[in-house]
């Protein structure tokens, strides 16, 4: 009797390791499905293209409103030759008359080139003569400011179908709202006339679009949008005499650029060091107070950039090929 017990339980003891054992098996099967639909959830976020013509669109607006004598925060009218009266002070006292003569002979020949200038800029249809500018068209070196309404008009387009995407991809209301102000300012800017205030507020609604980025896990790494934003915000303060924030922006881009360094490896080794000693040397430029020594390095700086973010876009290109 004990002995049939014994045989019972030992046969329960097998059963029950069996179903223990095909449990385990049902149950890790359906694990690998999980991964799929992760991989293809990762595959499927991409960046929308209404973030990427907003990021392009505002570029535009940023590069058209650069001001025509670099330097400078407002944008002014070629002035007259001021040598033309430095030279009249010297010529008061002591002038002989064959030299008035020689004078008016000069201002002659001059006069002429100029009637010459005119008539040949009114052939050409070119400005300088009556005619010769196109109506609507803004004369060289100057702000067609028509367009520039225009070019607003289809960015508030864009990020009206864009703003939905970037909340159903989780952006904080902070910077969908900091977005809107600066995109809001911009516009203001822009009817005013005001071309450094509005070149301003183009790349500070352009500073919100990284974080935008940052959803969607782009490559390369938004933190480099992140430093060419700040080294224009840097050119644009010191145009202003803002040293001071632009020292502040300054101190920003340590942190940021650390993240850009530790992700950038192997064979862009010597363009992260080219931006590296960039960086230092416009560090330096802004504490000499240098205008144009500033706009020099932040050139640099900004040529740099471009072409890490090339090296890190090719080489993520790459690897995306390789899996």
């Amino acid at each position: 009797m004990v002995k049939r017990e014994s045989q019972l339980s030992r046969l329960v003891a097998i059963g029950i390791i069996f179903i223990l054992i095909f449990a385990n098996l049902a149950c890790s099967k359906p694990q690998r499905k999980p991964e799929q639909s992760k991989g293809k959830e990762s595959n499927e976020k991409t960046t929308p293209k209404e973030l990427t013509q907003l990021q392009s669109s505002l570029e535009q607006v940023f590069e058209a409103l650069r001001p025509t004598q670099p330097g400078t925060a407002t944008q002014k009218p070629p002035t007259p030759s001021e040598s033309k009266q430095s030279g009249q002070a010297g010529k008061q006292q002591g002038e002989s008359k064959e030299q008035d003569k020689s004078e008016q002979k000069d201002e002659q020949k001059d006069e002429d080139k100029n009637k010459d200038k005119q008539m040949t800029n009114q052939k050409l249809g070119q400005p300088g003569g009556q005619g010769g500018q196109q109506p609507g068209q803004a004369p060289p070196g100057q702000i067609d400011w028509v367009e520039q309404e225009q070019q607003l008009e289809q960015i508030h387009q864009q990020w009206n179908t864009y703003e939905p995407k970037a909340m159903k991809a989780g952006a904080r209301l902070e910077i969908v709202t900091g977005f809107e102000e600066q995109l809001n300012v911009l516009t203001a800017k822009v009817m005013a006339r005001d071309r450094y205030g509005a070149q301003l507020a183009a790349n500070r609604a352009a500073q919100y679009i990284p974080d935008f980025l940052q959803l969607y896990g782009t490559n390369p790494s938004p933190d480099l949008s992140r430093l060419r934003y700040l080294n224009r915000d840097v050119m644009l303060k010191v145009d202003a005499n803002d040293w001071v924030g632009a020292e502040k922006d300054l101190a920003e881009m340590p942190p940021i650029w650390s993240r850009v360094r530790s992700e950038a490896k192997g064979e862009e080794e010597y363009e992260t060091n080219k931006v590296d000693f960039s960086l230092t040397d416009l560090n330096q430029a802004v504490k000499t107070r240098d205008k144009a020594l500033v706009r020099i390095k932040a050139d640099i700086v900004e040529r740099n950039l471009t072409t890490l973010s090339k090296f890190l876009e090719k080489e993520s290109q790459v690897k995306s090929g390789e899996k």
